[in-house]
């Protein structure tokens, strides 16, 4: 019996295609939704998936989720906008988030997306693959920043930021409304719901074959279970690490830095709300073998409500977006 290995080189000169483990495992990664074990039902156009038994499946937009994106002034140039950051939408002037990631964008100034719309349909037909396409209906620039009086990035806590919102015209819905916050410090939920972004795309990739046609990032959800083995030496109180406990082929789930981990709650009449726990701060391959790191909200909702209610906190303008003021930080 020939081993591959040896000839593995003549393999990849033929083909013109990577023979490594690792690449050979990024470039089917995206289809790690299609495994038996992920799927619940499937037929000729479409599978339905279930989420409790999947690392990785697509991500449908929650009503209270935006996408935060930084971007310099420049009156001779078209700006151009990074979007690196996610947030919660807590009340039409205000998300939390991670003030980690704003302080990677300091001198920048911010908009947000908001009111996510995604439609998935059949990439051929006979194929159970699916190609999404999503865009956010309302935006908003971000007058305001207030940092957590408390925060800290070594070592990292107290990682909680509201971005207060310039004046706009959100109009909430059943699909499009602001989150609730999870009031208790305490929880005996064992699962929640966190999102990442897969690997990033390749010149390679034909767009037909990419689950997103339109992004360079494949977004997930991901199911993650509170850890105590493996955290950080470093852990307040205050933060908590999920993940699991499963390896992953490396760089196929980045946390969405400021993103929320949440859970469906039913409640009062069989009424179900979905409930935000923690924000995410800061995790490799999504808390898969390596636990990500996450701030609970509890403890800070009387800061929040300070700084939503009466105005409190440290806070740095960003002034007049649609002119060339700099943020002042105070």
């Amino acid at each position: 019996m020939l081993e591959v290995a040896s000839i593995a080189h003549w393999i990849q000169e033929e083909t013109g295609t990577s023979v490594d483990g690792i690449d050979c495992a990024l470039r089917y990664a995206q289809f790690r939704q299609y495994d038996d074990r992920v799927t619940a039902h499937r037929a000729e156009s479409y599978q339905s998936i279930q989420l409790q038994n999947a690392h990785f499946a697509p991500i449908m937009a929650n009503g209270y989720r935006v996408s935060i994106g930084f971007y310099t002034e420049d009156p001779t140039r078209e700006s151009v906008v990074t979007y690196a950051c996610y947030g919660t939408l807590l009340h039409r002037q205000y998300v939390l988030t991670a003030a980690s990631c704003l302080e990677e964008y300091r001198n920048h100034s911010i908009i947000v997306r908001a009111n996510e719309v995604t439609k998935l349909t059949p990439a051929k037909v006979g194929e159970f693959r699916v190609v999404e396409d999503s865009h956010y209906l309302d935006e908003a620039y971000v007058a305001r920043v207030h940092i957590h009086p408390e925060f800290s990035e070594i070592p990292l806590k107290n990682d909680l930021a509201l971005l207060q919102l310039d004046v706009n015209e959100f109009s909430f819905e059943k699909s499009f409304k602001p989150a609730c916050l999870w009031p208790r410090d305490s929880f005996k939920l064992q699962e929640f719901q966190t999102s990442g972004h897969g690997p990033r795309r390749s010149a390679e990739v034909r767009a037909d074959e990419s689950l997103l046609n339109d992004r360079r990032s494949t977004e997930l959800y991901v199911i993650s279970k509170p850890l105590t083995d493996g955290c950080p030496l470093n852990l307040t109180q205050n933060q908590i690490c999920v993940g699991d406990s499963v390896t992953i082929v490396p760089r196929t789930c980045q946390l969405n830095r400021g993103s929320a981990m949440s859970r469906e709650i039913w409640v009062l009449n069989s009424n179900i709300f979905d409930y935000v726990f923690a924000i995410g701060s800061k995790g490799e391959n999504c808390g898969f073998n390596t636990p990500a790191t996450f701030t609970k909200i509890a403890p800070y909702i009387n800061w929040i409500d300070s700084v939503m209610f009466k105005g409190q906190g440290k806070v740095f303008d960003l002034g007049i977006f649609h002119d060339q003021t700099q943020p002042q930080f105070q």
